[in-house]
């Protein structure tokens, strides 16, 4: 039950019964305060425990799972498994949404995978595919390059080899898709594939330097 008290304050110091009323409130109202207290302190803590688990599902555990970090270690225990067993390689380089360089894997006997990449370990991928050299290049697979923000490493490979009087075999022109430029680089292990986007100041820096015609 509800009572309203409407009270001045002179009545209340003058009247002997006062204090009585106050008392006879008190007796009816407190347990009927404790009561709702009780009921909103449950429903606060079953509110809070179906958010979180939804009966048996819970949310928790599924966002953990999403952010999990991508095991770079396992990549490079594969890649070591496929050099040893003198795989021929097929190799593609790209860069990740984070920025950092990467290289995708594959060969016959083994799907493809991503290899994050930092400078030891791209000269080490590189030394096994153009002389057959194996050896543990990446002490710490976890620890890895970034690249400046934009940058196209698939691109920044290919000005290397470039560069560096490496011989490119290209798709020509006219057999392309209009919005990308093939090429492959042959090794000794295996193969470097390039697929880039298309543009006019790339097609004036490969025929600048007598790559295409």
């Amino acid at each position: 039950m509800n009572t309203n008290i409407i009270y001045n304050s002179n009545e209340i110091i003058n009247n002997s019964n006062f204090n009585d009323m106050i008392n006879e409130e008190a007796l009816v109202a407190t347990p009927n305060a404790a009561e709702n207290n009780n009921a909103v302190a449950t429903a606060s803590v079953e509110q809070v425990n179906n958010t979180k688990t939804m009966g048996t599902f819970n949310f928790s555990t599924t966002l953990e799972s999403a952010v999990k970090k991508y095991d770079n270690v396992g990549a490079y225990q594969t890649l070591l498994t496929m050099m040893k067993n003198k795989e021929l390689l097929a190799v593609k380089f790209f860069s990740s949404k984070d920025g950092i360089p990467c290289a995708w894997i594959e060969s016959k006997r083994v799907a493809g995978f991503k290899y994050e990449l930092k400078s030891e370990t791209f000269q080490g991928l590189m030394n096994y595919l153009s002389n057959g050299d194996t050896f543990d290049f990446d002490s710490n697979p976890t620890k890895t390059d970034t690249l400046d923000e934009g940058a196209d490493f698939q691109q920044l490979v290919l000005r290397m080899f470039v560069e560096s009087g490496k011989t490119l075999q290209y798709v020509p022109l006219f057999r392309e898709n209009p919005q990308y430029i093939n090429a492959v680089l042959s090794c000794f292990r295996g193969k470097v594939l390039f697929r880039i986007k298309r543009s006019e100041e790339l097609l004036d820096y490969l025929r600048e330097n007598k790559q295409i015609a």
